[in-house]
């Protein structure tokens, strides 16, 4: 078979594999098209996605054609062929095998695989051509095919025979054609040959011809290797045009080891990296190309100035490195080995030996990470390595070489040899450029300066070239430019040039600049000096030239004057000169004292009489022309120094020049002609002088100071106050033989003798009437100024405390404070250090007092109690502090350090009565109570936590027969039960507080503060277990013949009374719904406490509550009524949460008395509707608008029955959604979010203070009746609860109308309604007192007056905001009414006497109230408030109850005692609630209604009232004083008794009449 036919037998072969024609049935043509269009789509990727650029074919073209075969003797040869619709490939191969054809047509089946000899192993080059043709066609050896892109979908695997006869020019010549198609890809292609131009053959040696010829343009790039050398030859143009370029490469080949496997290289240990660097003409380095990596064709640059060849592992599209593969990371880790041998090569060679290091890349060049390690790699290696030449031909590491710089000479020859130094200079062959490349890459440095001074240093002298005039001028000029800074003056920047011989003596020494001090440039005109001085003189060369600079610069001066006078001074400094030196430097000193030392008294030495060396500060002289007498040396005596005597006329110094040589030495060396200061003080030897004076001769003291003192007030100035104070302290004699500070005496001037001053120590003084006002300053009074009114304070001070006279303390004070602003300091100082402040009979400082506190204050005196009028000088101008509510913690600390124990009662007193320790503590323990509601609201400072540890606790141990122990809070003790019954069981066994239960309760937030309530409760910590007939009370069997069935039935009957009481008052259901009533033989209940101590009470009745169920147990010993329903009350107390008297009194009273008690309480009929077990809650219910202000206008009482509540609608809300709906009913607010928040809080904070910000109390006449109007205007509300102003006040909740009484104020200017005392008398003799009971009552409707309820809360809530305003610590403690609970606040626990009870400890209350009796605004009572609100007038008439008017009686003050009242009853009147913002509320007082309704002020309106006789009492009133009753104006009280108390109380109490005609009556 020939070649040719064989050939299409391997065509239709491959076609035949691929079922390219064979017949096929449906079902498989369907399977293989489906087949053959996945094949095509993988295809496609392969061709298009693989490839990135277009162009990438031609790199596969190349590579082929390296791999091909060619024949022995050929140079071969690759030509391309491009024009704009198709490439031809020319290749002078052997031709196509089998093999070849058929890898060509496959994919993946790469026929060169694991060849060393080929770089081609993908399998997938050809399929690359795809990626710009549509068709290629191939003719090579007995092989004509082609490959259709647009032939089925694999015809770019699928072969077609192609029978075109092939050129007979290229016989024997491989051809490949690429057919272009629409988008043609000429460009990119032309793109990619022009730049394939240069370096694609370079790592190629297989491959010796490539030719390109685009569209007619012709280049080729012919390749030839010798030994080392690469040249490449390019030439462009056609034959007989063409221009040639050739370019020589050094190649250096290195075989490294390869310790990591790779699949595709299989068996490889060892593979070559080769570099290429460019040459210039002149052999020597080139680093103008931009050279690429290469994987035997070019991939890219990455900055490299050589080209770098490996066998790298490629992508797939043979674009670049794969660089993550661990075979590349090997090979580019072994460049650096690569490099190091071409240096070896660098170093033999002529022409590179110096130029080598232009290859070098910079790090910043580099734009590939995975190449950039190869470079750090490299840098690090080459800088430990020997690669620098030096200049005597050996090799170093850069570190161990340094260029010269500019340390040469004017023939570049190093100025200093480097046998001096630790490296070696480099040669001096490299250029500027390598140079540069070396420093900045590898650390070659330059010599430094401070190098150049260290081998200027390890010169010897003897290696100096003194005699080489060039060279010192070259090292001089060097030293001068680099030595030193560009600071004015020049600074030195190596301090070791000093120590460099380079000044000249005279005498020829050189000598180093050390001692520049003593060097000076030599001047004709100085040749003599004072003995004792060093200067040395330079030569005449060495003041020349840059020898002159640098030393000039080195501390050499030209000498003169000024020089000699520094080279004095410093001779005086280093060392002590002679007699004779002195005085000659001291004259050469003064004669040019134009240039002398400005402190030379400091600088120079003298001599003293004695012979001995000093300063001048040290010594004195007389005054030139003093006598005798008045010399200083006369008066100063040891240990004064005086100068010797040949300072004092020196040779040559005579007439007129010895006063100005004495001047000097005065001004200018110090020496003193009067006593000295130093230091703001007296120096030693004046305060000899004062010491030996001051007792023995103080005339003569005070002469010499008032002689000396203008020259000390002169040196002091305004630095006198220590000087000063030590003559202060100076103890002096006085006349009346004393000896006393200076600053306690007083001067006998005419001026000061007018007082009385026989107890004053005067001085003893020459002429007293004489200028002695310099002893002012020393705190000597001369005139009778503050100083002499304070002094005479100080002096008194002095004296004991009991034998002070308080008057002249008194004056004293009056007298400092009329002076205090000319002697402010003085009177502030006194009184800063001394105890000057006379209180309590003792002297104090002023820390140690305060000018207020509270009352309870008592370890520091307060001098308002003492000294009232003097506020302006103790607090004002001495600063002496009030204290706060917080000084209570410093009482209770005191309090307990200074005692741990005290009895609790009196030991002698008949009746119990609490000792003053007892009575102390409580008051202390109450007051810190009422400051915790401050410190809450972040107006006090919260003191608790100084005492929470301490022991402030009375504690009563067991058996400790009343002596109270102080524990703290965390101790173990206990708070008895109220009823203390607990306690009397317990107390044997543990420690109980030894407070009352009333006391308790006052103390109550300072207890809950610490944890002690309720948590250390009795009550709270004991548990109880019930055995009935010794059975457990839970066990209990109640068979039918226990059961009583008369009681059961009876205490059912009166349930309902309970229910009612709890659902009306309560605002809860009854948790009973029936009774049973038992008889048994014995109730024991055990008490247990901690489980340790027990104690059983054997009890007559017993309750218990089983479910709904109440049981009752009834002993025998229950038979008495009275205790049996007193033990049942309380016990049915504790069952249904009850008061006991309640229970007593529903257990105990008929029906009718029921019925009317529970009417009276505002207790109605049982709402039917009330679910079974539900809780009650309280309703407010809907409203009207509010009336007009006319006679009809609503009235409410807000007192303590004001919590009895109504049930106008049947739907229950929460309280704060109840007030929200009132509020919007009754003024159209809708938007009451925040007031929600505020009704949940325990109390009003000021913040959100719904109040006016000021009153005025107006009195309005009569005695007690004041007048009190919110100013509107200056109103402030919160934001979203504007309803709440003062000025929009609208009525609210107030309980319901319950008059016993009606009562109607009266104008002030109304007479009073006056009854004589014999009518009174006739009354009481004609009524049968005995027989007359005050019970009251008025009919009423049944309807729920709703709206009266909402007027008084209102009314209430406007009182609270104004005297939270008004007044200091009043908060919601003082809120006791149960209206309260209206909005939203927890309700009032505890006993109420009014709605509002507040102790006026400041007098601001009483002073608003009763703004016109000033004799009682010192009065600190406590106020009863019981507020009568209306949306009327003041006009309009209100009701008062019962309890209410006889708790005014009982308050009633007593106008004939001069005592203030301790107490006071008032009524809030508050008018024109709720009429909008234009009306505003209005209060009026009436302080002590008791009296005003005597007065008449007050009158009872009502037309009826109920009385019914329950009681008799005696007549015998009239027989008892009553002619002597009749003569007292004040018995109006027996008005009051027979109108009010006749009326309003339930039964009168006869001997209360008596008591108060006793008081009245001093003679019964």
């Amino acid at each position: 078979m020939s070649g040719r036919v064989a050939a299409q037998a391997v065509i239709q072969d491959i076609r035949s594999q691929k079922f390219a024609d064979d017949e096929l049935d449906a079902d498989m043509r369907r399977r293989m098209e489906a087949f053959k269009a996945e094949h095509a789509r993988a295809l496609v990727v392969l061709s298009d996605d693989l490839y990135t650029n277009a162009a990438h074919c031609i790199f596969e073209i190349i590579q082929n054609a390296v791999d091909n075969t060619y024949s022995p003797g050929a140079l071969p040869t690759l030509e391309i062929e491009l024009w704009p619709s198709f490439m031809q490939i020319w290749c002078n191969e052997m031709g196509f095998t089998e093999k070849d054809v058929r890898g060509f047509c496959s994919v993946g089946d790469s026929s060169k695989r694991n060849n060393k000899e080929q770089i081609g192993e993908k399998g997938i080059g050809a399929k690359s051509m795809f990626k710009v043709a549509v068709k290629v066609i191939v003719q090579s050896g007995d092989y004509s095919f082609y490959l259709d892109r647009g032939v089925g979908d694999i015809g770019m695997t699928v072969p077609v025979w192609y029978n075109k006869p092939f050129p007979l020019n290229r016989k024997g010549w491989s051809s490949i054609r690429l057919e272009f198609g629409d988008n043609q890809p000429f460009e990119e292609l032309k793109q990619q040959l022009v730049e394939l131009r240069e370096g694609v053959l370079l790592f190629l040696p297989k491959l010796a011809v490539f030719k390109v010829n685009i569209s007619g343009d012709v280049f080729s790039l012919k390749r030839t290797e010798q030994r080392q050398t690469v040249t490449l030859v390019m030439s462009n143009g056609t034959a007989g045009c063409e221009v040639t370029e050739s370019k020589k490469y050094l190649m250096v080949s290195t075989t490294v080891s390869m310790s990591q496997r790779e699949p595709k290289r299989e068996g490889q240990t060892s593979t070559v990296v080769k570099m290429a660097f460019p040459l210039n003409k002149n052999s020597e380095a080139d680093n103008s190309t931009k050279a690429s990596v290469h994987a035997f064709l070019p991939l890219r640059r990455v900055g490299f100035k050589f080209s770098i060849h490996g066998d790298f592992l490629t992508a797939a599209n043979r674009e670049d490195v794969r660089v993550d593969n661990p075979w590349n990371i090997t090979i580019r880790d072994r460049l650096v080995e690569a490099f190091m041998s071409a240096i070896n090569v660098f170093k033999t060679s002529t022409s590179l030996r110096f130029t080598w290091p232009l290859f070098l890349p910079k790090p910043s060049d580099i734009s590939d990470g995975f190449f950039s390690v190869f470079v750090n790699q490299l840098l690090k290696r080459l800088k430990t390595s020997d690669v620098i030449r030096c200049s005597d031909g050996s090799h170093r590491p850069p570190s161990r070489v340094r260029f010269a710089g500019e340390y040469v000479d004017r023939h570049g020859v190093p100025l200093i040899a480097d046998r001096h130094f630790s490296y070696w200079y480099a040669a001096t062959e490299y250029s500027h450029a390598v140079t540069s490349i070396l420093k900045g890459q590898l650390g070659v440095a330059d010599v430094s300066f401070s190098d150049f001074v260290g081998g200027l240093i390890k010169l010897s002298n003897n290696d100096f070239n003194y005699n080489d005039s060039d060279w010192l001028n070259t090292v001089f000029q060097l030293l001068i430019d680099n030595g030193f800074n560009s600071n004015y003056p020049p600074r030195l920047v190596d301090h070791r040039i000093g120590q460099l011989p380079l000044a000249e003596r005279e005498d020829g020494i050189w000598e180093s600049c050390s001692s520049s001090q003593e060097l000076f440039f030599a001047r004709s005109n100085f040749t003599s000096f004072p003995s004792g001085i060093s200067i040395r003189l330079l030569s005449n060369r060495a003041s020349t030239g840059h020898s002159y600079t640098l030393l000039s610069r080195l501390g050499v001066k030209e000498l003169d004057t000024a020089l000699v006078v520094e080279q004095i001074i410093k001779f005086q400094g280093r060392s002590v000169p002679t007699l004779r030196q002195s005085v000659e430097q001291l004259l050469y000193l003064y004669k040019n004292s134009s240039a002398s030392h400005e402190d030379l008294a400091s600088s120079v030495w003298l001599y003293d009489r004695g012979g001995r060396a000093c300063r001048g500060s040290d010594l004195y002289m007389d005054e030139q022309d003093a006598a005798h007498a008045d010399r200083l040396s006369f008066i100063l005596l040891s240990p004064a120094r005086f100068v010797h005597e040949d300072f004092i006329a020196p040779t040559g110094i005579r007439g007129y020049e010895l006063r100005t040589w004495r001047n000097w030495l005065h001004s200018c060396l110090g020496i003193a002609t009067s006593p000295r200061v130093h230091n703001d003080l007296p120096s030693t030897e004046l305060k000899a002088v004062v010491d030996r004076l001051r007792l023995s001769d103080t005339r003569a003291l005070f002469s010499f100071l008032r002689k000396y003192w203008p020259k000390f007030s002169s040196t002091l100035g305004s630095q006198s106050a220590k000087f000063c104070d030590y003559f202060r302290c100076v103890v002096v004699r006085c006349r009346d033989g004393t000896d006393k500070a200076l600053s306690n005496t007083f001067l006998p001037s005419p001026d000061l003798m007018k007082y009385p001053t026989s107890n004053l120590p005067l001085l003893n003084i020459n002429d007293p009437g004489g200028d002695w006002s310099f002893l002012t300053k020393f705190g000597v009074s001369i005139r009778p100024d503050g100083l002499f009114f304070l002094k005479q304070l100080i002096i008194l001070s002095s004296n004991s405390g009991a034998s002070t006279n308080m008057a002249q303390v008194m004056d004293m004070y009056e007298q400092i404070d009329s002076r205090f602003v000319e002697m402010s300091d003085a009177v502030c100082e006194a009184f800063d250090e001394r105890n000057l402040i006379f209180v309590k009979n003792d002297w104090h400082s002023k820390k140690d007092v305060l000018w207020s506190g509270p009352s309870i204050m008592t370890i520091i005196p307060a001098l308002n109690d003492t000294y009232p009028t003097l506020k302006r000088l103790f607090q004002e101008r001495l600063r002496i502090q009030s204290a706060g509510p917080e000084i209570v913690a410093k009482e209770l600390q005191h309090f307990a350090n200074t005692r741990s124990t005290f009895w609790m009662y009196e030991a002698n007193s008949s009746t119990p009565r609490p000792t003053s320790d007892f009575s102390r503590l409580y008051r202390l323990l109450a007051y810190a109570s009422g400051t915790l509601k401050t410190i809450q609201e972040g107006n006090l400072p919260d003191w608790t936590p100084e005492v929470r540890n301490s022991t402030i606790f009375p504690v009563v141990e067991p058996n400790a027969a009343g002596m109270c122990t102080l524990v703290t809070a965390s101790d173990d003790f206990y708070v008895a039960d109220v009823a203390e019954q607990l306690r009397d069981w317990f107390a044997p066994h543990v420690g109980f507080m030894a407070l009352k239960p009333e006391q308790v309760f006052f103390i109550a937030p300072l207890l809950r503060h610490f944890s002690v309530y309720p948590t250390k409760c009795i009550d709270e910590s004991i548990s109880i277990s019930v055995k009935i007939d010794d059975a457990d009370v839970d066990s209990f069997v109640d068979p039918d013949e226990r059961l009583d069935k008369e009681d059961t039935d009876a205490f059912n009957d009166r349930l309902v009374y309970f229910k009612r009481y709890v659902y009306w008052k309560l605002r809860r259901t009854l948790p009973v719904d029936s009774v049973r009533v038992f008889n048994v033989e014995k109730v024991a209940v055990t008490y247990s406490l901690k489980a340790i101590h027990e104690h059983v009470q054997e009890v007559d009745s017993w309750v218990q509550r089983r479910d709904k169920i109440l049981d009752v147990f009834l002993t025998k010993g229950s038979t008495d009524s009275d205790n049996k329903h007193t033990a049942l009350a309380s016990l049915l107390s504790r069952e249904m949460g009850m008061d006991t008297m309640i229970c007593f009194v529903l257990l105990t009273q008929d029906t009718g008395t029921i019925e009317t008690l529970l009417r009276c309480e505002n207790v109605g009929p049982l709402d039917p509707d009330l679910p079974i077990g539900a809780e009650l809650e309280f309703n407010i219910p809907a409203c009207p608008p509010p009336p007009a202000a006319d006679s009809t206008a609503s009235h409410a009482t807000s007192g303590s029955s004001a919590g009895g509540g109504g049930r106008g609608g049947r739907t229950r809300e929460q309280p704060e959604d109840a007030l929200r709906n009132f509020l919007a009913s009754t003024t159209g607010i809708e938007e009451m979010d925040s007031l929600a928040v505020y009704a949940r809080d325990t109390a009003f904070p000021a913040a959100v203070r719904f109040a006016p910000n000021a009153a005025t109390g107006v009195l309005t006449g009569g005695h007690g009746v004041s007048t009190l109007t919110a100013d509107l205007e200056n109103t402030t509300t919160h934001p979203t609860t504007a309803s709440f102003s003062a000025d929009q006040q609208n009525d609210t909740l107030s309980g319901a109308r319950n008059p016993d009484a009606q009562l109607r104020a009266l104008p002030s200017e109304a007479s009073a309604h006056q009854t004589s005392v014999d009518t009174i008398v006739d009354r009481i003799s004609s009524l049968d007192l005995s027989d007359i009971v005050g019970h009251v009552s008025v009919a009423r409707g049944s309807d729920f007056d709703a709206r009266a309820l909402q007027v008084g809360f209102l009314g209430e809530k406007f009182v609270y905001d104004f005297l939270c305003e008004h007044l200091p610590n009043f908060d919601l403690v003082n809120w006791t009414s149960e209206l309260r609970h209206f909005g939203g606040l927890p309700a009032f626990r505890g006993v109420s006497y009014a709605d509002f009870q507040y102790h006026d400890h400041t007098g601001t209350l009483t002073r608003l109230l009763l703004p016109h009796e000033t004799a009682l605004h010192g009065a600190t009572p406590e106020v009863f408030i019981e507020v009568k609100s209306t949306s009327g007038s003041q006009s309009n008439t209100f009701f008062i109850r019962r309890q209410q008017f006889r708790k005014a009686f009982e308050l009633r003050r007593d106008t004939q005692s001069p005592a203030p009242p301790q107490k006071l009853y008032v009524l809030f009147r508050v008018s024109q609630v709720g009429l909008g913002p234009a009306v505003r509320p209005e209060i009026r007082t009436y302080v002590d209604p008791h009296a005003l309704l005597v007065d008449g002020n007050i009158v009872i309106e009502s037309s009826a009232v109920e009385v019914r006789i329950v009681d008799k009492f005696s007549c015998r009133l009239y027989t008892c004083g009553s002619q002597t009753l009749a003569r007292k104006p004040e018995l109006f009280v027996l008005l009051d008794t027979l109108l009010i108390t006749a009326l309003y109380v339930p039964r009168l109490d006869i001997t209360m009449i008596f008591r108060r005609a006793k008081h009245l009556n001093h003679d019964h």
